[in-house]
């Protein structure tokens, strides 16, 4: 996944569930805090291995989550 895909995901996770994932400004930025929101996410949705890492099934999962 390139840079702007990993913004999507934060993008993503700030959408997702009212914001109950990652809070604060989008900044591009992928630090700790992305990957303790995406792993946060992870756990929580059926099938994703919680690594913190963004993959295509993560992304995917992300896209149907804000998409309900």
């Amino acid at each position: 996944m390139d840079a702007r895909d990993m913004q999507c995901l934060l993008q993503f996770l700030k959408d997702a569930d009212g914001n109950r994932y990652y809070t604060g400004q989008v900044d591009g930025i992928w630090g700790s805090r992305s990957r303790s929101a995406l792993r946060a996410f992870q756990s929580r949705w059926p099938g994703l291995n919680p690594t913190g890492e963004g993959d295509r099934a993560t992304y995917d999962a992300l896209q149907q989550a804000v998409a309900e």
